[in-house]
C-alpha cells in the first residue's frame, strides 16, 4: 500500500491528507499536491513537499497508474514562514507591528460586536524615554525597549496582543473587558510592572508610563479610530501628570481653527 511508506499530512490540521494518486486515476487528470503537503518518512523526519501526479495510460488509452513527481521544498517554505513574520513584527521587540495589530484589534471587535463585549485599547507611552537615549546611548534605550516588550507580553492574557506602534509607544488590545473599571486594572498592573527597575551595563533604570484608554463601542466601532481615541488620552494622561491614565473623552479632541486671510 502506498500509505505505508508514504505518509502525506497536512501541514496545517496536521491531518492525514487524501492519496492524491487516487484522485488522479479516480479523474483521469494531473492533480497537484495539497497545499502545505508534509511528507513524514518511516524515520519520523518531516519534509514540506509540493508538485503534481498524472495518470499512467497504457496504448489502449487505459489508466494503468499513477505517476508522482515532488520536491522538497522545507527550506523555501521556511524562509516563507521567517518573510511573513517580518512583515508583521517589529524588528527590535518581536511584537506585532501596526498591521498585524490592526489585523487583531479588528479580529477582537468582530467578536465583540457579535456576543455584545467590550473591547479595550490601551496606548501606552514611555515618560522621558529621550533622556535615557541621549544620556545613554541608543543602545540601552533599546534594551529598554525589549524589557519593557517582554513584561508587557508577561503581564496579559493570551487573547491579548501587545503592539509596538513605533518608538517608545506600545498599544495593547485587550480582547474582552467586562467594564470600563476591568480596563484601569490592567492599566495600573502594567504600569506597575513596568516600572519595576531595569539593570541594564550597570545603569539601574526606573521608567513610568502615560496610557490612554479606549473602549469599543463607546469610543469607535473599527480599529483605526480605537486606537487614534487612544492615542488622544495618552497625550492628555501625559500632560496631566507622568505615569497616570486617561479614558478618552469627545472634549479631548480639538475644534479646528479656520485661518483667513485678507489682502490690505
Amino acid at each position: 500500500m502506498l500509505t505505508d511508506v508514504f505518509h502525506l499530512i497536512d501541514g496545517d490540521t496536521r491531518q492525514r491528507a487524501p492519496n492524491p494518486m487516487e484522485f488522479a486515476v479516480q479523474r483521469n487528470k494531473i492533480v497537484g499536491l495539497p497545499n502545505h503537503a508534509v511528507l513524514i518518512r518511516r524515520d519520523g523526519v518531516e519534509s514540506a513537499i509540493e508538485d503534481s501526479i498524472a495518470p499512467i495510460h497504457d496504448q489502449a488509452g487505459q489508466i494503468t497508474g499513477a505517476v508522482m513527481v515532488f520536491r522538497d521544498v522545507s527550506q523555501a517554505r521556511a524562509i516563507e514562514l521567517q518573510l511573513s513574520h517580518l512583515a508583521q513584527h517589529d524588528t527590535l521587540t518581536d511584537l506585532p507591528n501596526r498591521m498585524l495589530l490592526t489585523d487583531r484589534l479588528k479580529h477582537s471587535i468582530a467578536l465583540a460586536r457579535r456576543y455584545g463585549r467590550q473591547v479595550a485599547v490601551l496606548f501606552i507611552d514611555v515618560d522621558r524615554f529621550k533622556q535615557i537615549n541621549d544620556s545613554l546611548g541608543h543602545a540601552v534605550g533599546d534594551q529598554v525597549l525589549q524589557g519593557l516588550a517582554r513584561r508587557l507580553n508577561a503581564s496579559v492574557r493570551g487573547s491579548d496582543t501587545v503592539s509596538r506602534h513605533g518608538g517608545d509607544e506600545f498599544v495593547v488590545v485587550l480582547s474582552e473587558v467586562e467594564h470600563s473599571q476591568s480596563a484601569v486594572r490592567h492599566a495600573e498592573r502594567i504600569a506597575a510592572v513596568l516600572a519595576e527597575p531595569q539593570v541594564i551595563a550597570e545603569h539601574h533604570l526606573r521608567v513610568s508610563v502615560s496610557v490612554g484608554i479606549s473602549i469599543f463601542p463607546d469610543d469607535g466601532e473599527d480599529a483605526e479610530t480605537l486606537i487614534k481615541c487612544a492615542d488622544t488620552a495618552m497625550y492628555h494622561a501625559k500632560e496631566s501628570g507622568r505615569n497616570t491614565h486617561q479614558f478618552y473623552m469627545s472634549a479631548m479632541e480639538l475644534p479646528e481653527v479656520v485661518l483667513q486671510s485678507s489682502s490690505c
